[in-house]
């Protein structure tokens, strides 16, 4: 029987390949400057009450503080970004929501329209003044509007944290020019999900992304299977509203995800009408 043969290298050899391995210290001090051992919970720690979940607007399942983002999508014809316009001017003037739900304080909002410029946006907002009874000289800069061209995700960091700073809830429409250039079926969709997390995490102000839906169909009969694009966006926000409806008549609107709280709430239904524009000056 032939003989296994002795290891090749030494102890003294063996010695010098422990020495060589990092302490912790050391590891992390090799992957840079500043970083910390990851945080973690142990049992003690997970035993504990949890907080309470700091909403925005509780009756709609909207969480506020720093997380991931909101998703509101919707076909054509559905409404999705006049009545989150609506909100927004709802939730700065202490009014309630679609005429149903109240923030439980006045909130400080901004609006990032990417889509519909500046003329149409601002219009849109005084036309739903006029008919929510709102004066907006009144209420100076808890709602503000940024139109400008060319912001996207990862460009000029410190213009998006300067416009949240301050802010319980900023309106993104929409992700899919906040991507430009990235098909929306492409993964990479999610990364800018992402980014607005941290953005949010770092200024306290929850982010709600406009995004498209296609039409329902008998074979997508399910709400969130029309949010279009990829599958990473539906997994990177924190809460999804579908918006959908035919031309002139009332938007559904299905609660599908909520991942901070796990309780979706009932399907309900808007009436967008209009009223004649009054004169700002």
């Amino acid at each position: 029987m032939a003989k296994i043969p002795d290891p090749v290298f030494a102890s003294t050899e063996i010695g010098k390949v422990i020495e060589a391995i990092p302490t912790v210290e050391e590891h992390f001090g090799l992957i840079g400057a500043g970083k910390k051992p990851p945080a973690v919970l142990d049992c003690v720690a997970m035993a504990e009450p949890l907080p309470e979940i700091p909403y925005l607007v509780r009756e709609l399942g909207m969480v506020g503080g720093g997380g991931a983002p909101d998703l509101f999508a919707g076909d054509g014809y559905s409404g999705k970004t006049i009545a989150l316009q609506a909100a927004l001017l709802a939730m700065a003037a202490e009014q309630p929501i679609w005429d149903a739900w109240t923030a439980p304080r006045s909130l400080r909002v901004v609006h990032v329209d990417l889509e519909q410029g500046k003329r149409l946006t601002t219009r849109r907002y005084q036309r739903l003044a006029a008919g929510m009874g709102i004066d907006l000289r009144g209420y100076g800069d808890r709602l503000i509007l940024s139109s400008e061209a060319g912001m996207t995700a990862f460009k000029d960091p410190d213009q998006w944290l300067e416009l949240m700073d301050g802010r319980n809830i900023m309106v993104v429409d929409s992700l899919r020019a906040l991507n430009l250039g990235i098909d929306e079926n492409d993964s990479r969709m999610r990364e800018s999900l992402d980014w607005l997390g941290a953005m949010s995490g770092k200024t306290g102000c929850r982010v709600a992304v406009v995004h498209h839906a296609r039409k329902q169909s008998v074979e997508n009969s399910e709400a969130r299977y029309s949010i279009r694009g990829s599958g990473a966006i539906y997994d990177g926000v924190d809460g999804a509203w579908v918006f959908s409806a035919l031309k002139n008549e009332p938007v559904k609107v299905e609660h599908v995800k909520a991942r901070s709280h796990g309780d979706l709430i009932e399907d309900f239904s808007l009436v967008i009408s209009d009223v004649p524009l009054f004169d700002p000056d």
